[in-house]
């Protein structure tokens, strides 16, 4: 496992359930949490698997759009449209998860034209 995000409305069981989990990791595997905070999910937005969480939406991060347009970009330049199709493919899905109506509306664009030519 590698990234995660538990959520709770009390604070007070976020904090056992952290002293709980430093314990048994650090016991049973010999290991250490890297980053570790506790935070109200409605005060600012949580950064997670790129996108940015709060209680009722969720958005693409800035950089992960600027980081798949550099792709896209790049792919089209050196016509590499099979390898632009495979990326497009897997990043609609991850862009479907969020709410990004205008963005998925772009990424299938540049998806139909990576299909035709």
């Amino acid at each position: 496992m590698d990234d995660t995000v538990i959520l709770s409305h009390d604070k007070e069981e976020l904090t056992k359930l952290q002293k709980v989990l430093n314990r048994f990791i650090s016991l049973y595997m010999k290991l250490k949490f890297s980053k570790w905070f506790i935070q109200k999910a409605d005060v600012q937005f949580i950064n997670f698997l790129g996108m940015r969480i709060k209680s009722t939406f969720k958005l693409i991060r800035k950089d992960s759009v600027t980081r798949a347009r550099r792709h896209i970009k790049r792919f089209i330049r050196l016509k590499l449209f099979e390898k632009l199709r495979i990326f497009l493919s897997s990043w609609l899905g991850h862009v479907a998860r969020a709410d990004s109506f205008n963005l998925l509306n772009l990424l299938r664009g540049e998806l139909e034209y990576a299909r035709a030519n």
